[in-house]
C-alpha cells in the first residue's frame, strides 16, 4: 500500500490532483472508492466532480467521510449540502449514508457495506480538510472517534449526530 499526501491550500491544484488521480485509475479499468469530504471541503469537491471522465472503463464508488445524522436532505447534511452545489457524476455508485433508519441501523449497514467496497475496490482516494476545531473526516479530538477501532463510528455531539 502506498500513500500519496499532497499539501495545499490552492482549490484548483487539489481538485486537479484528485481527479487526475481518479481519470488514471479509471482509464486502467480499476475500481475506485473515492471519499468525499462535506464542509470547507465541499467546493472541491464540487470541482473534482466537474473533471472526473465517465466514459473511462473503470468503475466509480463514492461515498462521504462522514455525516450529520438526520432526516434525508436536511439543510446540515454534508451530502445535502454537496449536491446544492452539484456535485453530480453519472455512472456512479454512490453510497448514501441517509436513508431513514435508525442511528443504530444506519451505523451497521454502513460498516458492512464500507467493508465490502473497501475490499472491492483496486484504488480508494480522499481529499480532507481540518476544521477550525480540528476535525477531520467527522473524527472531532476527544470524542469516541478518535480510539475508536470500528470502520464506521458514530457518535452524537452537542450539535449534530
Amino acid at each position: 500500500m502506498s500513500l500519496n499526501i499532497k499539501t495545499t491550500n490552492n482549490l484548483e491544484e487539489i481538485a486537479d490532483f484528485v481527479a487526475n488521480s481518479i481519470n488514471k485509475q479509471l482509464a486502467e479499468g480499476k475500481r475506485v472508492l473515492w471519499f468525499v469530504t462535506g464542509g470547507s471541503s465541499i467546493k472541491v469537491q464540487s470541482k473534482v466532480a466537474d473533471k472526473i471522465n465517465t466514459k473511462l472503463p473503470g468503475r466509480l464508488v463514492i461515498t462521504l467521510t462522514d455525516e450529520r445524522y438526520g432526516e434525508e436532505n436536511h439543510p446540515d447534511s454534508n451530502w445535502y449540502q454537496l449536491k446544492q452545489l452539484g456535485f453530480e457524476i453519472e455512472k456512479t455508485k454512490i453510497i448514501t449514508f441517509l436513508t431513514g433508519e435508525s442511528f443504530t441501523d444506519t451505523t451497521k449497514r454502513l460498516r458492512e457495506v464500507l467493508k465490502e467496497e473497501l475490499d472491492k475496490a483496486d484504488y480508494k482516494i480522499g481529499n480532507f480538510g481540518i476544521g477550525i476545531d480540528g476535525h477531520t473526516a467527522g473524527i472531532l479530538p476527544h470524542t469516541a472517534a478518535v480510539d475508536s477501532p470500528d470502520l464506521v463510528c458514530a457518535y452524537e455531539t452537542p450539535l449534530f449526530n
